[in-house]
């Protein structure tokens, strides 16, 4: 299987905020220097030492099986940073990762330790994928493949992760956002995308565009996703 391919892709013209290759935060440091993050791993590994990556850790609690709709608000944990936020009858996915491994190597790179907290085919009809941005372990391009050809989701991602998608799977539509823009999700839902950016070059992606949902009760789902990151994975919180 050939490597995913991140590297830089045409997104668009130079703005306030992007000069044409590097998205940045006007009127804020940019990115700290190589010898940071050189310094940053040395004290990673020599001094504090990194947790041993164990070969499973299997949740306590059986996969979860989210009902076809909720009329309030379901948030249910996937694992790491993939969640199904089921609101106002909306079923929106975020950052779906539903592969073994996050790497541009199907063989090589950190390995799941535990299923995603829904199973595959147990998950409902899925109306929308909100991506926050293009690291391995948020961006899945063959998850994200697989759910176009099932559901033909509404796919939200900040700009440049467009192209990042349309490199590997062209016939994937995506409404592009950028920093301060609003995409209307269906049943009063809008998932807004917050202004800051860090510097970091478009070969490896926009970071830091955080995503949340706002709108009818949609404000609740995004606090309702802090609690949960401590889950195992297999967890569901309502809120009501």
């Amino acid at each position: 299987m050939r490597a995913d391919d991140r590297g830089p892709a045409p997104i668009g013209g130079a703005s306030d905020h992007f000069d044409g290759t590097r998205f940045f935060n006007p009127g804020h440091p940019t990115d700290k220097p190589l010898s940071a993050m050189l310094r940053w791993q040395w004290d990673a590994h020599w001094r504090g030492g990194r947790t041993h990556w164990p070969a499973a850790f299997p949740s306590p609690l059986p996969p979860a099986r989210p009902p076809a709709r909720s009329g309030g608000l379901r948030v249910t944990f996937i694992g790491h940073a993939s969640f199904l936020v089921q609101v106002a009858g909306q079923n929106i996915l975020i950052d779906p990762v539903f592969a073994e491994r996050t790497s541009p190597l199907a063989w090589l790179g950190p390995r799941r330790v535990n299923p995603p907290g829904i199973a595959w085919d147990d998950l409902p009809e899925i109306d929308a994928v909100l991506l926050t941005h293009g690291h391995y372990d948020h961006l899945d391009l063959a998850t994200l493949a697989r759910l176009w050809r099932r559901f033909r989701p509404l796919v939200v991602a900040p700009l440049g992760n467009d192209a990042v998608i349309r490199r590997r799977h062209p016939e994937i539509a995506v409404s592009v956002l950028d920093g301060g823009e609003a995409r209307a999700l269906g049943g009063e839902v809008v998932a807004h995308l917050d202004g800051l950016r860090s510097g970091q070059p478009i070969a490896e992606d926009p970071r830091k565009l955080a995503q949340m949902t706002e709108g009818l009760g949609a404000l609740k789902a995004y606090a309702a996703l802090r609690p949960l990151e401590k889950l195992y994975g297999h967890e569901s919180a309502e809120v009501r």
